[in-house]
């Protein structure tokens, strides 16, 4: 497997697995540049850390290939969400704060072995200006 950057050419995948995880599919203009993809020769996995004007980047919208068997799509989802924290690392110079969310028990563990620290059960509030499951809001 091998990790590379969002390309706008990999929303059709990415938004295929939402749609079969769930039926839901967010819109293209709202994924960050500043994605990552891992491939392996196939996309398998897809996650995006959006930065701001402060200390701080979020690690969200990690998706995986559903019809990957379980133990190939656990190790790219890893492998995904460590390279969008790599970015953020790189881009808040090593100091600051990454944050991820999440309402999966299996993304928690992911996370808490990454070395995420656990905050207990994920409460997000949020204001969505156009329609969408807010199931993927992780």
């Amino acid at each position: 497997m091998r990790l590379e950057g969002y390309r706008p050419d990999h929303f059709e995948i990415i938004a295929a697995w939402w749609k079969a995880w769930d039926g839901t599919v967010l819109s293209p203009d709202i994924l960050p540049p500043t994605g990552v993809v891992v491939t392996g020769p196939d996309p398998i996995a897809a996650s995006f850390c959006y930065l701001s004007n402060a200390a701080i980047a979020h690690i969200a919208f990690t998706v995986a290939d559903p019809s990957v068997r379980v133990r190939p799509m656990l190790r790219a989802v890893e492998m995904a969400i460590g390279g969008a924290r790599d970015i953020a690392r790189r881009e808040l110079g090593g100091e600051g704060f990454i944050w991820a969310t999440t309402h999966t028990p299996a993304m928690h563990r992911i996370l808490c072995r990454m070395g995420f620290t656990d905050g207990g059960p994920a409460n997000t509030s949020f204001v969505l200006l156009s329609p969408i499951d807010t199931r993927l809001i992780t």
